[in-house]
């Protein structure tokens, strides 16, 4: 196989792998020609020894955060192989170009939205619960109450008030994506009430913005659902105001669906005599995968005058990033250093690095996978507080 980035004229092709393998149907093939061209997303392919573009794969980059830090992340999409290439080797020899040209690029970690779990975890990726999905019949929300002022958006008007609470909002949880008003109005804030029965509110107590919700009218028997696309808030005002906002639609839907971030736990904040009737479905369907360790460990929340060395091994596809370095907070900055010869407090996988340095698991959940390992007389208080638990929302889909 040969490996590259595809040119402009390449693209439809691999579309058209995309288009097979994800079983699409297009009338008018030939009418998606133009959007590939005037697409600049990173895409890469496989090619076979007679020149024919086996599989490709799409690259789209997104500034994420994490740990109060803004890191680069490159999300992979558009994963598709030709049936005929199917078990060739040809998304693993993607990867293996792929990645280490992301490092080289200034990428600090990958995501993905995976088909299957463990042939992801084989080149580097581990799963992270991203987020909570509750559903509810809607009169759950009764004892709730909004008083303020919800707006809807039109086409035409400014997402102004939306990027303000989204910047709120996305300081509180890692894997978060930056979103400009352009990124707002063209992924989010956007939709016809009447075409799509997509509506989007902003919600605001006298001047101030509190919160927005975006949802869809989804059609179920026997009773229309509602479902929550998007929500942010500033502060424990919005979130409220948005509970109150939804209790409004209890004529209007048999149920609700409202996604939550990963340790916001509806179940211990919701005021219903009925809270057994709120289900809780944890989406799994996301994995991290660590690109560059050092700056991935310069992001770890570390407590002021902390130091440890820290190990990171079994990264096939990016040797560099295996290996031992100190971490040390002082001064208000995390230096990041080879240990040399220095024995790790704490050897870790690569895999379950991903997982740590974002908080999906603590460090106590870690030992638990086997891939991980304290040494004698390891300062396991300071790496506890280093390697908590903390609140999860990947915001950005590809």
């Amino acid at each position: 196989m040969i490996i590259r980035r595809l040119t402009p004229e390449e693209r439809f092709e691999g579309e058209k792998i995309a288009h097979i393998a994800f079983h699409v149907r297009r009338e008018n093939p030939e009418a998606m020609r133009g959007d590939c061209m005037k697409d600049t997303t990173e895409a890469w392919g496989a090619f076979a020894e007679d020149g024919t573009l086996a599989a490709r794969m799409l690259k789209p980059e997104y500034t994420v955060n994490i740990n109060g830090h803004a890191l680069r992340m490159g999300g992979i999409g558009g994963v598709s192989t030709l049936p005929e290439y199917r078990e060739s080797g040809a998304i693993r020899a993607i990867f293996a170009s792929l990645l280490p040209a992301a490092r080289q690029a200034g990428d600090v970690v990958s995501g993905l939205f995976p088909f299957n779990h463990a042939f992801y975890r084989k080149v580097g990726y581990e799963t992270v619960c991203y987020r909570d999905d509750y559903e509810m019949p809607s009169a759950a929300l009764r004892p709730y109450a909004f008083a303020g002022k919800a707006e809807r958006w039109l086409p035409g008007k400014p997402v102004d008030g939306y990027a303000e609470v989204y910047r709120a909002f996305s300081s509180q949880f890692n894997l978060t994506g930056e979103r400009t008003p352009e990124v707002l109005s063209e992924r989010y804030v956007r939709g016809d009430n009447i075409a799509d029965g997509r509506f989007c509110y902003l919600l605001a107590q006298g001047e101030e913005n509190l919160a927005y919700v975006i949802y869809r009218d989804v059609r179920r028997e026997p009773a229309a659902m509602l479902t929550v696309e998007d929500c942010a808030w500033k502060d424990a005002r919005g979130f409220r105001a948005i509970l109150g906002f939804l209790s409004r639609f209890t004529a209007d839907y048999g149920r609700i669906l409202l996604p939550l971030p990963v340790g916001v736990e509806l179940h211990n904040l919701i005021r219903t005599p009925a809270a057994y009737e709120v289900q809780k479905t944890t989406r799994r369907d996301y994995m991290l995968r660590v690109v560059n360790t050092e700056k991935l460990l310069a992001a770890l929340p570390m407590p002021r005058g902390a130091s440890c060395v820290i190990g990171v091994e079994g990264d096939e596809l990016i040797p560099e990033n295996n290996g031992a370095w100190r971490v040390m907070r002082d001064d208000g900055q995390t230096t990041v250093t080879p240990a040399g010869s220095e024995t790790p407090a704490l050897t870790v996988s690569s895999r379950a690095l991903a997982q740590l340095a974002v908080g999906a698991i603590d460090l106590d959940e870690a030992l638990l996978r086997g891939d991980t390992r304290l040494s004698p007389g390891a300062d396991k208080e300071t790496l506890d507080l280093i390697f908590a638990r903390r609140k999860i929302l990947a915001t950005e889909h590809f």
